[in-house]
Parts: structure tokens; C-alpha cells; sequence
């Protein structure tokens, strides 16, 4: 168990946290999927010159560069994506953790 704690700890830890980057979280809600359990969970930031870049978090490996919001824009992806809190979305990420140990 403390070994499995030890994982979800370093997989919760916030990539780039330690240079104060600043992100918006986005639940995507598709497929009968709500925003307390979403199809997935997106967190953006801006880039210097001011593109936006974009990652997904995958339980069991954290967060991954991500398209999903260039799919929808094209039309490839479909549902909606409801801007949560950092809060919340560790919450979704705790949840999807836990699940995923059991």
C-alpha cells in the first residue's frame, strides 16, 4: 500500500509546478460522461510569443501532451469541455487513481 501511495503521490505531482506555470483545467464531457466523472481531463497554458499548449491526464501515467482541443476545433473530437478549478480536477484525478488501484 505505501508503495502504491508512494506512485499515486508522484503521478498527482504537477509537471511544471515548480516554475509557478499557471493552467486552466477543463473537464471534457462527452459520450454520457459528466462533469464530476468526465471523458477526460485537460489542463492548458500559455507559452511565451502566446500559443497555448495543451496536456491530458492519463491515469497511472499523469499528464501528456495532448491534441484533443485541436481535434475539436477540427471537428475530429466531440463533446464539450466545462473549465473546472485545480481543485476539482485533483479530485477527478484522485478518483480516476483510485479506481485504476482497485
Amino acid at each position: 500500500m505505501r508503495f502504491q501511495r508512494s506512485l499515486r503521490d508522484r503521478v498527482l505531482r504537477q509537471e511544471h509546478e515548480e516554475d509557478g506555470q499557471e493552467y486552466s483545467y477543463f473537464a471534457w464531457v462527452d459520450w454520457g460522461a459528466t462533469a464530476d466523472d468526465p471523458t477526460g481531463l485537460l489542463r492548458t497554458w500559455e507559452v511565451p510569443g502566446g500559443a497555448e499548449r495543451e496536456q491530458r491526464y492519463l491515469p497511472g501515467t499523469g499528464w501528456r501532451t495532448s491534441y484533443v482541443l485541436e481535434d475539436w476545433h477540427c471537428g475530429r473530437q466531440d463533446g464539450r469541455f466545462d473549465r473546472v478549478d485545480q481543485a476539482t480536477a485533483e479530485q477527478i484525478i484522485q478518483r480516476w487513481e483510485q479506481r485504476r488501484v482497485e
